[in-house]
């Protein structure tokens, strides 16, 4: 029962935790979005800069947006698409679009969650400017959080080149 004497479903305990953890998760990346904007403009990346700064371990790999699931690849085996993330050591890439990791902070364990801050590059090989990407791993699920936009992927098997 609740302070005024109605039941309470035991099982709305955990989602309740759930709930309480993902606003922490947006809480934290907001007040990271402030200490960015208040450390002033954004400097340029070169291309060839070497960042020592790294995508956490779980987080590599190939991914495929959750409502399409893990297409079946090439004959080489080999998947070529807009759709496809590729998440390494020190890049991640979309299409034409990477981005470098320029500071990751764990925010969660369970589930596993990340504040990366990152440099952009929209194709054209320059780094330009920085965003706050909030990257949550739950059950085989990356959940990535850009501004006010989400994208849920699946882990793949593919080979990437």
């Amino acid at each position: 029962m609740d302070h005024s004497g109605h039941y309470v479903s035991p099982f709305m305990w955990p989602v309740t935790a759930v709930i309480a953890g993902l606003l922490f998760t947006a809480c934290h990346a907001t007040q990271a979005k402030q200490s960015v904007a208040e450390a002033g403009p954004a400097l340029p990346v070169a291309a060839n800069s070497v960042s020592k700064v790294t995508y956490p371990e779980p987080l590599r790999g190939t991914w495929m947006p959750k409502r399409m699931g893990c297409v079946p690849p090439d004959a080489q085996g080999r998947y070529e698409g807009e759709d496809l993330l590729y998440i390494g050591a020190d890049l991640s890439g979309q299409y034409e679009n990477a981005s470098k990791p320029l500071k990751v902070e764990r925010v969660a364990r369970r589930p596993s969650a990340w504040t990366v801050v990152t440099t952009f590059s929209p194709g054209t090989g320059e780094y330009e400017g920085q965003e706050i990407v909030t990257y949550v791993l739950r059950e085989g699920e990356l959940s990535i959080q850009t501004g006010d936009a989400t994208a849920v992927y699946v882990r793949c098997r593919y080979k990437i080149d």
